[in-house]
């Protein structure tokens, strides 16, 4: 009888893991090895931790957008295996059945454009990757050409520049709303009102954290002016980050905001 409930507790272990999730991470789980999941502060009931391809999110089913998407960056990631090309962005099928999906249409005309967590140029390696990554619990309503297509593009750019370098950083991007976010389309998809994105090194233990309103950015580039701390995302966006460092490095990693790197 005890060895069967050592297997029980074993295998519960295995399935929920000390996060309190279905280990729905899967595969996904070598994603989080460096830093550890993301923690939300909200109720887990608004909140489907899906496993793809390219990266890890946290979908919030309220907001019909990821409350974070994390991925892991190498090089091997940047092979021109396939192109963008004119996909649709579709429904992810997990979130779909659960009736919790936005749809292309919530969109139209609003004025936002759909901003990709993951982008699409992280995924080019492969046909599924790329796929996945126009799933709408991918995507985030952001403003258009000075923002999505400009300094945001500037920053994923820099940040594969980055990976290449640097050979494996982890990413953790993802919106940020006010108290009560004004919303788009029949589905009432939230406008956040502004975006994160949190660049990690394993290798050397240190952190860039970016934070942008979600407004017009008329011909900016990308500077240390957008810089901020962890500390300050976490207050922001109510997550916590890097449960997988050890208490010193974390408190260091988290406070510092050092500069651009080279």
């Amino acid at each position: 009888m005890p060895s069967r409930i050592l297997v029980f507790l074993l295998l519960f272990f295995l399935l929920f893991g000390p996060g309190g999730h279905a280990a729905g991470l899967g595969e996904c789980a070598a994603l989080v090895a460096d830093t550890g999941e993301p923690e939300t502060r909200s109720s887990d009931d608004d909140h489907m931790v899906l496993c793809r391809t390219g990266y890890l999110v946290s979908y919030h089913t309220g907001h019909r957008t990821p409350a974070w998407v994390l991925e892991v960056l190498t090089p091997e990631r940047f092979a021109k295996n396939v192109t963008r090309d004119n996909r649709p962005f579709v429904p992810d099928p997990d979130v779909a059945r659960a009736n919790k999906s936005a749809v292309t249409g919530d969109y139209a005309k609003s004025g936002f454009d759909r901003g990709h967590m993951s982008p699409a140029a992280d995924n080019t390696w492969l046909e599924e990757a790329m796929a996945e990554s126009f799933y709408l619990s991918n995507i985030a309503p952001q403003y258009g050409p000075s923002m999505n297509r400009g300094i945001w593009a500037q920053l994923e750019a820099r940040v594969r520049d980055w990976a290449i370098s640097r050979e494996r950083l982890v990413v953790v991007s993802g919106p940020i709303y006010g108290a009560k976010p004004k919303t788009i389309g029949d589905n009432k998809v939230a406008v956040p009102e502004g975006f994160f994105k949190i660049v990690y090194d394993p290798a050397a233990q240190r952190a860039l954290a970016f934070y942008f309103d979600n407004k017009p950015y008329p011909k900016a580039k990308l500077d240390s002016s957008y810089l901020v701390t962890v500390n300050e995302i976490e207050e922001k966006a109510g997550i916590q980050f890097f449960s997988a460092l050890d208490k010193r490095a974390r408190t260091r990693v988290k406070a510092s905001k050092g500069a651009l790197w080279r």
